[in-house]
């Protein structure tokens, strides 16, 4: 049986590209085929009492909706990606399922059957599956174990869309010096027409499962999804009406947590590095101006650990603060001081991209030691 993974997503922002493939290579790995269409039209109609949507052009709208007229088609979409992958496998290969109810729980939930009784549930999959001629029931559990096999491709699939797609962007604002691109993340995907990047799975052409992937970015990003207390709003007030800026390293924290998310990897580590070392020059300033230290002074304090972070940050914090970044957590230190040899500085003198996973690592604890130092 042939298995074919659809994954596409439309842009928040138009690519002035033509209607091409374009091949993205991904580390050593095979190139992964994005198409680019610039003519997607999006069609909302209702399909079994429920309301669904299409994307398509207006040619193949028309094909498979006749009675549609022109005022039909809501505006054109933007940039839509899309990628396409099969996969042979025979059925002897597939995963053994270990409990059918629950299965036929998640068909009749999915259907939009519900129960006043928990356990009402169960008892009526239990019945369903009885219910069922030799040739149903095989059916079904060979359903179940294509979407058993199909589904756990959704998040490596997604990441190495979101990678390839990235990539070209980058590319594509380093060509065309077009202004109005950024590099995306999920959180961008969630609030266009396909509310994320539409997986659709299928097997020998028959559709399997499709529906936008959006990972831990919740839908409710379309409206106020952070508790935003009077006081959040009194320090916004606040801060906005202050002469000073908000706190870089604060900034800059942040920027890295979005460049992760961006596929941005090595802007972050360099950002959330930068973030630290500036945590740690304004703690030391802090304590030198309390004792009554001139600029000067501290300045020439600051100088004489310009060329070495590690001295800074483990003992002349320590000698004006109390606490040296060791004494903090030495396990975290020990880390970070890795972290700065291994990533920070191997990646700013080349141009090397590290690994999500070590990206979202190497931001966390350098946000973690910030955070300590921040408390001191």
């Amino acid at each position: 049986m042939r298995f074919t993974y659809k994954l596409q997503c439309e842009l928040p922002f138009t690519l002035c590209l033509p209607n091409e493939t374009f091949h993205v290579a991904l580390g050593d790995g095979p190139t992964f085929s994005l198409g680019i269409n610039n003519e997607t039209y999006s069609l909302r109609f209702i399909s079994n009492g429920k309301m669904s949507t299409a994307f398509a052009s207006r040619e193949m709208l028309l094909a498979n909706f006749p009675d549609l007229q022109t005022h039909d088609f809501s505006e054109k979409m933007r940039t839509v990606v899309f990628h396409e992958e099969h996969e042979d496998i025979e059925e002897a290969s597939l995963p053994a399922l270990d409990n059918l109810v629950e299965h036929m729980e998640e068909d009749l939930v999915k259907q939009g059957a519900r129960y006043d009784d928990p356990t009402a549930l169960a008892a009526d999959a239990k019945q369903r599956l009885a219910d069922l001629s030799g040739p149903e029931l095989t059916e079904f559990k060979l359903r179940h174990q294509q979407l058993f096999h199909a589904r756990p491709k959704r998040l490596p699939l997604a990441s190495d869309f979101l990678r390839a797609t990235n990539r070209l962007i980058r590319q594509y604002m380093v060509e065309v010096d077009d202004p109005f691109v950024e590099e995306i993340g999920l959180g961008h995907l969630a609030l266009t027409t396909m509310l994320g990047i539409f997986i659709e799975f299928s097997v020998d052409g028959l559709i399997l499962e499709s529906g936008p992937f959006v990972d831990k970015v919740p839908l409710v990003l379309k409206r106020p999804w952070r508790p935003i207390t009077p006081e959040n709003t009194f320090s916004v007030h606040k801060g906005v009406g202050a002469s000073a800026s908000p706190d870089f390293a604060r900034v800059l924290l942040r920027r890295a947590e979005n460049l992760v998310e961006r596929t941005a990897y090595r802007n972050a580590i360099a950002e959330a590095a930068a973030a630290l070392e500036i945590v740690v020059a304004k703690s030391i300033q802090r304590a030198m101006a309390s004792q009554g230290k001139s600029q000067s002074e501290i300045d020439t304090e600051l100088d004489s650990t310009k060329f070495d972070f590690q001295k800074r940050a483990k003992i002349q914090l320590k000698n004006w603060r109390g606490k040296g970044a060791s004494d903090l957590d030495p396990s975290l230190w020990t880390q970070i001081v890795s972290d700065r040899r291994n990533h920070r500085n191997a990646i700013v003198h080349s141009d090397r991209e590290p690994s999500e996973t070590d990206a979202r690592a190497v931001v966390a604890r350098f946000r973690r030691m910030a955070e300590l130092i921040l408390a001191l």
